[in-house]
């Protein structure tokens, strides 16, 4: 082998094993950044989710904001009319609000009406009693709200149930006068075909 062909050989292998290296920095680089936008992009995409899910809560609260300072609902709690029963607690009322569960507690915290929805049972649906012992029990920060302008929020999540998106507030007359007569909740379920609608 002659020097010329030797010359040759070793400066092949030199850019050969150039190229190699720039060639593995290169992958570790590209694959770094894209790394680092896929977490960016994850991170987005949870803040989106997070937004949404907030969005939908508040929405649930200007619902039963309605529906809590209004003195039909005042006069509910001290009367028990069946007549506002069957005029508001209705399908129509589920379906319109987009909600699952509608709860009215006394100034005990006792459940004094409760009424599940769900697209299988309708108004057969069973209130989630787990659910209803664990987080809104007589002493639950949740329905024992000290001011007439409190309002809880938030998801609860449990067993045997999807996560619930809620909101309850005192119940006070049409001009957000007390004494308070109890506390109303509105929830609905996070179920997979609300994810499917929040993504």
């Amino acid at each position: 082998m002659t020097i010329r062909s030797k010359t040759l050989t070793v400066v092949l292998l030199l850019v050969g094993c150039a190229y190699a290296l720039l060639g593995w920095l290169l992958v570790g680089r590209i694959r770094s950044d894209f790394a680092r936008l896929e977490q960016r992009e994850a991170q987005r995409n949870m803040e989106r989710v997070h937004e949404a899910v907030l969005a939908s809560v508040d929405t649930l609260c200007e619902k039963v904001n309605d529906w809590a300072v209004w003195d039909d609902t005042y006069a509910f709690m001290a009367d028990r009319s069946k007549a506002y029963v069957e005029s508001n607690i209705v399908e129509a009322s589920f379906t319109g609000m987009k909600l699952n569960v509608i709860l009215f507690f006394g100034s005990d915290g006792a459940l004094v009406l409760g009424q599940a929805f769900d697209e299988a049972d309708r108004m057969g649906a069973a209130l989630p009693a787990p659910l209803l012992a664990a987080r809104f029990g007589p002493r639950s920060p949740l329905i024992a709200l000290p001011a007439i302008n409190d309002t809880k929020r938030g998801i609860l999540v449990g067993e045997g149930h999807p996560p619930l998106l809620f909101c309850s507030q005192p119940i006070v007359t049409s001009d957000g006068e007390g004494p308070s007569r109890g506390t109303m909740v509105f929830g609905a379920w996070l179920t997979e075909a609300r994810q499917e609608h929040l993504e």
